[in-house]
């Protein structure tokens, strides 16, 4: 009795696909387009929030501070950083790792090594590269350097160029999950 019923279903089926042939196609193809848009936003939208994280992960604010500050000096406001509620990790290099991070960054520029040869002693300090937890906590993270006078023991601090880049991420990312 199954086989049987199985046989009749198959049957007319195919008798019914070939009757209404392009019909059937057009109605498949709906049905196939439709599952692929769908598919194609959820991949987009994902891929979307994964890349704007990935961007996010490698914002920093880093704090150049000149050679003759004490690397203690330094150790202690890197302590400081680490105790602001909105830091998420703070790395300290040391002006002798500066250097030698500078010189293989340069290492086919002759006349830049050139020039290092020609100093007496290390040019670079203390570098403080700082992430936030969040792209919002970047303006509070700021205020708070200052507040403590981290920068103005700085020689440069690159936060004003990067709060360009923090805005059009935080744009971008609200306009992902809005698409999302």
């Amino acid at each position: 009795m199954f086989l049987t019923a199985t046989r009749l279903v198959v049957k007319y089926f195919f008798q019914n696909f070939l009757r209404n042939f392009w019909l059937s196609v057009v109605a498949i193809t709906v049905m196939v387009a439709s599952a692929l848009s769908l598919t194609s936003i959820f991949v987009m939208s994902g891929l979307g929030v994964y890349l704007v994280d990935e961007f996010v992960q490698k914002v920093d604010v880093s704090l150049y501070f000149p050679a003759t500050l004490s690397e203690a000096r330094a150790a202690g406001f890197k302590k400081e950083v680490e105790k602001l509620p909105e830091t998420k990790s703070v790395v300290l290099i040391s002006g002798k790792a500066a250097l030698e991070q500078f010189k293989k960054e340069h290492k086919d520029d002759e006349f830049v090594l050139e020039s290092l040869a020609e100093l007496d002693g290390n040019p670079l300090g203390p570098i403080l590269t700082i992430q936030a937890k969040t792209l919002d906590d970047y303006p509070a993270l700021h205020e708070s350097l200052e507040r403590l006078g981290i920068t103005k023991a700085a020689q440069e601090v690159d936060y004003q160029d990067r709060v360009g880049i923090i805005d059009k991420l935080k744009n971008l990312n609200a306009r992902v999950q809005l698409l999302g």
